[in-house]
């Protein structure tokens, strides 16, 4: 290589230099002044706050200065309790029939309209008849009855029975020739049936009564 090739050499090599110099000092340049812009159209902004719902508030009467207020009294939420009432049982004169008193077995009560005493012995005898708490083929008895059932006028004691009352006292008959009454007033007769069930009963029974005189 010549001196003239070598000098041209060196002088196109710190050419080309001094153009990379110039384009990186050009590049860092621009880059400055593109993020200061894009800095200053950028505002700033404030982060949005949401307001917290604030709850109802409720008026509360205060009572002047010098009072008290008195709470209301507090509400029965309970449902009213019914009240069951029992119809009172229908009661019938018993026909006589010669020296017997006839008692139907459709008669809840079958008054006698013999006056009884306290502690007063009565005597009975049961003349022709049977009775049913249903028409048949359900079962007839005579004054003794037969099982036991609830819900009858005297429990425990014979089913279709033949009972008697005074006042608020009831006794068992049945069979028996004599009975002494627990308490004064006029004596009842009656079938030892359910309550409030002897209208689709049957039958009768002719009942002579005694009481003879102390």
């Amino acid at each position: 290589m010549t001196k003239s090739n070598s000098r041209r050499f060196v002088r196109a090599a710190w050419s080309l230099l001094f153009f990379q110099v110039v384009a990186s000092a050009g590049a860092v340049a621009v880059t400055g002044w593109a993020a200061f812009h894009v800095q200053t159209l950028v505002a700033p902004q404030s982060p949005l706050t949401t307001a917290a719902p604030t709850e109802p508030t409720t008026a509360t009467a205060t009572a002047p200065a010098g009072e008290t207020t008195t709470p209301a009294p507090p509400t029965d939420s309970a449902a009213p309790t019914a009240t069951v009432i029992l119809a009172q049982p229908t009661i019938q004169s018993c026909a006589r029939v010669q020296q017997f008193l006839r008692v139907p077995a459709q008669a809840e009560w079958c008054d006698t309209g013999v006056e009884v005493r306290e502690g007063q012995t009565i005597y009975f005898r049961v003349g022709e008849g049977r009775w049913s708490n249903a028409p048949p083929p359900a079962p007839s008895y005579g004054p003794e009855g037969g099982g036991v059932i609830q819900g009858t006028w005297m429990e425990g004691v014979p089913f279709g029975a033949l009972i008697g009352r005074v006042n608020d006292a009831t006794f068992l008959i049945g069979s028996k020739s004599s009975v002494t009454s627990p308490a004064g007033g006029h004596l009842m007769l009656a079938m030892n049936d359910v309550r409030g069930t002897y209208g689709d009963n049957r039958g009768l029974l002719d009942v002579y009564i005694y009481t003879p005189t102390q």
